[in-house]
């Protein structure tokens, strides 16, 4: 892609964002404005934003397989994440941690 069409591309990106987000603010401030005459407008509003997820989507292994079972998914997910966290060197913590108190000043409030 040259920088040119970069250039076109992330221009048209940033205005359809703009666009959306000026029309997601005016759809709720119509919401909000209406409230009186069609609160159950509102109470749909209300509702959408506050549903929660029950379940995990389906997960896509890294050999293309998908996942549906609940079990799979936390076993999966527990493998990732367990690869991305490093394990802490804890000889380097110090045992004895009675200096501390005495460099620490009382502060008032």
């Amino acid at each position: 892609m040259t920088n040119l069409n970069y250039e076109d591309y992330r221009m048209a990106r940033n205005n359809a964002t703009k666009v959306q987000r000026n029309a997601h603010r005016h759809y709720e401030k119509q919401v909000a404005n209406d409230i009186k005459t069609n609160p159950n407008n509102f109470w749909r509003y209300v509702k959408s934003k506050t549903q929660v997820k029950t379940s995990i989507s389906i997960l896509e292994k890294e050999d293309g397989t998908t996942l549906t079972d609940n079990i799979e998914k936390a076993i999966e997910l527990n493998n990732y994440f367990s690869g991305v966290f490093t394990s802490e060197d804890i000889s380097t913590i110090p045992k004895d941690c009675t200096g501390i108190q005495s460099e620490l000043t009382p502060q008032k409030m």
